[in-house]
């Protein structure tokens, strides 16, 4: 059996975590998306569908496959051309006509897993109703779910889209409100879709180094987390640099922790304070 949790399914890859399990949850869950009434008509395309995708093991492949299936399933698949953060593809949703979205990730779970989160029109997850909806359609389909490769597409189509610089302006347009700074700082994407995406779009006002921006779907070993067990090497970096600060985002991008100059990471609790 197949469950959703409090943000999407996660699961083993290659255990639960199958091409034909990834399949199965996508023709599921578009069948029941196309006819989700709509909360606002001014939001919803019934038939746009958005796929997105993170650094995780073959994610783009299992992205490929949940398109090709809501393709099949009757949507119009509107799949990104590359790997970006979670919040891009809700970005997407809040600001196009749709029925929902896809993003391929596991979060902050460690290498071993994949996962799949689904967004609602207007960038929300989709909630416990919904969900439970998906979990019973799975069950009614049952092993018919699935169309083959050559099959699927029939119905609907994909095509291939840049999801991740409408986001990446979008903070672009946000950092313009940040004084030019002296103070540097370091950030950490551990291994994450983050990469060096705020070293970029900050360069000029604030001076950051990124850490552990590359790809690595094992990410040196653990889990994604933006806590303090898990992030030695932003601290140690800190320290070395004499940095000002440090930033550190999760394996999907919508997650961020903080820490001082001393190297100290700091509470969730405060880093809404502050």
């Amino acid at each position: 059996m197949i469950h959703f949790g409090t943000d999407g399914w996660r699961a083993g890859i290659a255990d639960e975590y199958t091409f034909e399990n990834v399949r199965k949850v996508a023709r599921a869950a578009t069948k029941i998306l196309l006819h989700v009434a709509p909360s606002s008509s001014r939001q919803v395309a019934p038939s746009v569908i958005y796929v997105g995708y993170d650094r995780r093991f073959r994610s783009e492949d299992f992205a490929q496959a949940a398109a090709e299936e809501a393709a099949a399933a009757g949507a119009s698949v509107l799949l990104s051309d590359r790997e970006l953060p979670t919040p891009a593809v809700s970005l997407a949703c809040q600001k196009n006509p749709c029925a929902g979205a896809f993003m391929i990730t596991a979060s902050h779970n460690p290498g071993a897993d994949n996962g799949f989160k689904i967004k609602m029109p207007g960038g929300t997850p989709a909630g416990s109703d919904l969900t439970a909806r998906i979990e019973k359609k799975l069950e009614e389909l049952g092993d018919a779910a699935t169309q083959r490769r050559g099959d699927a597409g029939s119905s609907g189509q994909v095509a291939i889209v840049d999801l991740l610089s409408p986001y990446l302006e979008k903070l672009r347009s946000e950092a313009q409100y940040l004084r030019a700074s002296k103070l540097g700082g370091i950030v950490d994407s551990m291994h994450g879709v983050g990469g060096d995406h705020l070293e970029k779009l900050l360069a000029g006002r604030v001076a950051l180094t990124t850490v552990r921006g590359n790809r690595d779907p094992l990410f040196g070993g653990n889990a994604p987390e933006p806590v303090e067990k898990n992030l030695r090497p932003l601290l140690e970096t800190i320290l070395e640099k004499s940095a000002a600060f440090g930033l550190a985002t999760d394996g999907d991008g919508d997650r961020i922790a903080l820490a001082d100059g001393r190297g100290r990471f700091v509470s969730a609790h405060k880093v809404l304070l502050l």
